[in-house]
């Protein structure tokens, strides 16, 4: 049979594609190239037009092969990530692409992902994913609130500060500074106590997130026992000792010289 050159050329031509399909369609071990990651991104924007925005991106294997796999990613042909580590291939890739400025109106994310055989971590399948994220329309602007005011007080049952109304909360984060602890009688002590917003929250214009709490500690310990009576109890043939139990300020110590005979 005579091939005419083009006819012979047309045939290596088509020869090449279906030889380039059927190798790309296997990787190492013979194993069928349908392992890929299957992506999807959930973008986030502040409140503003200039506002940054951000996007978290999840890739999952396309089913359960039995094997072991690691990811990277890279952002519009950048350098890739460092691998993530080693795990079962149910176990989604999830990572953070952004901070993108204003000006960023797409982005796009390829995931390479490798797969491993679990009996003997022999490298199985290669395969890539990309994704195009775009900049979203809608922000998420943050809810206004003021911090409550908290208060510092020294307490002198238990030679402490009191600090009351500093503990965060959903919406504010508060922070202690004891500047100068107290150290006895006549001391003085020093507290700052500043608040934050909690991410999604802001301040209002007017609202006080600073405050400085000073003290002398002084308290007075001086007390009166009060006074124990003794009598002698005929029905148990015992003296009866009413009033000397120790409190938190007495100490009482009982001594029978002469007991009764």
């Amino acid at each position: 049979m005579n091939l005419s050159g083009n006819r012979l050329r047309r045939l290596v031509g088509i020869f090449v594609l279906v030889f380039v399909g059927i190798a790309g369609a296997f990787t190492l071990g013979g194993s069928a190239a349908a392992h890929h990651p299957v992506l999807e991104a959930q973008t986030d924007r502040l409140c503003g037009d200039q506002a940054p925005w951000t996007a978290i991106v999840t890739a999952q294997s396309d089913q359960d092969w039995n094997k072991d796999w690691k990811s990277k990613y890279q952002i519009d042909g950048g350098p890739f990530s460092a691998w993530s580590p080693l795990t079962d291939d149910q176990t989604p890739y999830v990572f953070e692409v952004g901070p993108f400025g204003p000006d960023v109106t797409k982005v796009s994310v390829l995931v390479k992902s490798k797969w491993y055989l679990k009996s003997d971590g022999t490298l199985s399948v290669t395969a890539q994913r990309s994704i195009e994220i775009l900049r979203p329309d809608t922000w998420r602007c943050a809810e206004t609130t003021k911090p409550a005011a908290p208060a510092v007080t020294y307490d002198c049952a238990t030679d402490q500060l009191n600090i009351v109304g500093a503990d965060d909360t959903d919406s504010v984060d508060y922070t202690v500074t004891v500047v100068t602890p107290p150290n006895g009688e006549g001391s003085t002590w020093d507290v700052t106590i500043t608040a934050a917003p909690q991410p999604g929250y802001e301040f209002a214009d007017d609202a006080t997130t600073e405050w400085h709490f000073t003290g002398t500690v002084d308290c007075d310990y001086t007390t009166k026992p009060a006074a124990p009576a003794v009598t002698y109890d005929c029905a148990t043939d015992q003296l009866n000792i009413v009033g000397a139990d120790d409190t938190d300020s007495v100490d009482y110590t009982v001594t029978v010289v002469t007991p009764p005979n």
